[in-house]
């Protein structure tokens, strides 16, 4: 992560999600495991949305962007 601040919050997301789904989540694998591999696979999400991001603001002409 390229931030402390994004990766807090990808990890809050995880917490969150986990939480919300505590009735029917039932881990195949340890928990240390399961939390490594989901918190990895969040940050990876976030990172290819932050260069999605990045390229559509690339292609927007600078009279266009909001200021």
């Amino acid at each position: 992560m390229h931030s402390r601040e994004a990766a807090e919050e990808v990890i809050q997301d995880l917490f969150l999600h986990l939480w919300e789904q505590r009735h029917e989540w039932q881990p195949t694998v340890p928990l240390n495991i399961y939390l490594f591999r989901a918190a990895r696979n969040r940050a990876i999400d976030h990172l290819r949305h932050q260069r999605v991001e990045a390229q559509f603001r690339e292609r927007i002409p600078k009279s266009c962007r909001a200021s």
